[in-house]
């Protein structure tokens, strides 16, 4: 019974040397190192693999993803950087609203356009149906409560099919951003 288990185990040690891109006669142990067999056993014990078929330390992939690293770090620090570099938009025009003439009742007897030929209504957020609220939600920015003004996922989908594709199949803006392009034209 023994033998038959250190076949087993010389063979799950020649699969994993496969899996690690190792052929066979890339590394052969030197004095003994890395056998499995009586000789290997001390005292009796059970078989055990040593530290030259353990999976390898360091090398390029370490340095690969310590470069990755650094690049998200000093591209995270660019962004925060940028994010504070660059003024707001200037709020005060959405503060420019139509004007209306009302009746004694408060009923619109007419109205002008804005200074910049658009109808600007003022409106409290409680004034609007919730209903029109999570339907204007759902069709426009599912993942609104999610993000913070820019949905990643839809950017990576925009740029999957446009790459794709070769032209702009869906965009990717929210519905901050077009808030932000109301204000800001």
């Amino acid at each position: 019974m023994p033998d038959k288990s250190l076949n087993v185990i010389s063979r799950i040690i020649a699969l994993s040397a496969r899996l690690r891109g190792e052929g066979e006669g890339t590394r052969r142990p030197s004095g003994g190192e890395g056998e499995v067999g009586r000789a290997a056993i001390p005292n009796g014990g059970s078989p055990h693999l040593t530290p030259t078929l353990s999976a390898p330390k360091g090398g390029k992939g370490g340095k690969r993803r310590l470069r990755i690293a650094a690049a998200a770090a000093v591209f995270m620090i660019a962004t925060a950087a940028a994010y504070h570099a660059i003024p707001p938009p200037a709020l005060d025009r959405g503060r420019d609203v139509s004007v209306l003439v009302l009746a004694v009742d408060g009923s619109i007897l007419r109205g002008f356009l804005s200074a910049d030929g658009k109808w600007r209504l003022p409106v409290e957020p409680d004034q609007v149906d919730p209903l029109y609220r999570r339907m204007l939600v759902a069709a426009e920015d599912a993942r609104f409560a999610w993000h913070l003004g820019v949905d990643p996922l839809a950017a990576l989908r925009a740029a999957a099919q446009l790459a794709a594709s070769r032209r702009v199949v869906s965009g990717a803006s929210t519905l901050t951003m077009q808030v932000a392009r109301l204000l800001e034209p």
